[in-house]
């Protein structure tokens, strides 16, 4: 694939990219988990039930949502301008720093999520759930190892933000093969 094929075969890559994304994600389309579930079984849980389910649904939601982001940046930004426009390794880690560490992070949190998702599932149903304890895993994610290692990696993340995004600004201005590719 070129980078003149970004328009043709190119959208086919990036479409399977974004479908195989989506696929992670199609058990929590819904606005909320009291939308996700049937009325049916809704209707078997008291206000308070509902209203926790509608967070921990939310938090994975946004989880998901994070991971696809993350994985947009590796699969179609980051290999784009490893394969496509040939660019330096080094230069495309300066743009993108710690994004394997942040995918290894946010990977196992999310597949922590998902399983006690399904092992809450109700017998016989792909889509009535309700999570009674989700402690074990916000703390086993946010303190010890994983939190240690959580922090070492978004406080690098951060502090190379900024050269980051001055780098993607330089190319940006000078680069013509780079500005097409980000278009």
């Amino acid at each position: 694939m070129s980078i003149e094929s970004l328009n043709d075969d190119g959208d086919n890559y990036y479409s399977s990219v974004l479908e195989e994304l989506e696929l992670e994600g199609q058990d929590f389309k819904a606005d909320s988990w009291s939308m996700a579930v049937e009325s049916s079984y809704l209707q078997t849980h008291r206000k308070n039930i509902i209203k926790r389910q509608d967070v921990i649904y939310e938090l994975i939601q946004t989880e998901l949502h994070h991971m696809r982001t993350l994985h947009i940046m590796e699969r179609v930004f980051r290999q784009g301008m490893l394969d496509e426009l040939q660019m330096d390794l080094c230069t495309v880690h300066a743009m993108f720093p710690c994004l394997d560490q942040l995918i290894r992070i946010h990977s196992h949190f999310l597949a922590q999520l998902l399983l006690r998702h399904n092992c809450s599932l109700q017998p016989g149903s792909y889509r009535n759930y309700t999570i009674h304890q989700l402690g074990d895993i916000l703390l086993e994610q946010f303190s010890g190892q994983c939190a240690d290692d959580m922090r070492k990696t978004y406080a690098e993340f951060c502090s190379r933000h900024m050269k980051a995004a001055k780098l993607y600004k330089e190319l940006l201005a000078r680069d013509k093969k780079f500005q097409c590719f980000i278009r």
